[in-house]
């Protein structure tokens, strides 16, 4: 934020000296010439003035306009690796199905120990074939992948895929009004659950729909 402001305040400084040159070349031109000779100029006068103006305007935005440099994706995981800020999990996936969403992508996904993660969030679109018309292909589910998350928090940074994709297994139906998230599945961006992958899958293709507790 305050990267920001300083970027700010330096551009407003950069237009308004660029500003002081135009005025500085006109009080210069009416010592050498004398006073009036602007005036004396007429219309081609108002020109050069409008012109010096422009110049000055186009300058500033031109050399100090641009935004701040943002960090690469790659240098702020290091960063945050440096400052003990990033928690990084590793996990090895055997199977996946899909729960349809049309507002975020949501999976189970079975894991080595056998247990499973949940996750579900827009950020999972960057990883799936939706995106097969820009030339990249399926990345998540895969057979192995870290979940990045910022330390003291459960908010998701990143997700690097390691392993081999898999196709979901299969799609189960979308969430009712009447279903909770919140109830035992999922909670959050990622949540890990004792439950067996059967039975999960068990519950979201048959035992619908999941009542909420309210």
């Amino acid at each position: 934020m305050l990267r920001w402001l300083l970027h700010g305040l330096r551009l407003v400084a950069a237009a308004l000296s660029f500003f002081l040159v135009p005025l500085t070349v006109m009080v210069a031109v009416d010592a050498v010439w004398g006073q009036g000779t602007l005036e004396r100029m007429g219309k081609a006068g108002l020109v050069l003035v409008a012109a010096l103006f422009l110049c000055g305007l186009y300058g500033a935005f031109r050399l100090l306009g641009r935004s701040p440099r943002r960090e690469s994706p790659a240098a702020e995981v290091r960063r945050l690796r440096e400052h003990g800020m990033l928690v990084e999990r590793e996990f090895r996936v055997k199977r996946a199905f899909e729960v349809e969403d049309p507002h975020a992508s949501q999976y189970v996904c079975e894991l080595d120990d056998g247990s499973c993660i949940l996750l579900r969030g827009q950020f999972l679109w960057d990883y799936e074939h939706v995106w097969s018309w820009r030339g990249l292909k399926r990345r998540f589910p895969c057979t192995r992948f870290v979940l990045q998350e910022l330390a003291g928090s459960r908010r998701l940074h990143g997700l690097v895929c390691l392993g081999e994709p898999l196709e979901p297994e299969a799609v189960a139906p979308p969430f009712t009004v009447d279903e909770s998230f919140a109830q035992e599945l999922f909670d959050g961006e990622a949540t890990l659950v004792e439950r067996p992958y059967a039975e999960l899958q068990h519950v979201l293709f048959h035992e619908r729909p999941i009542r909420s507790k309210e």
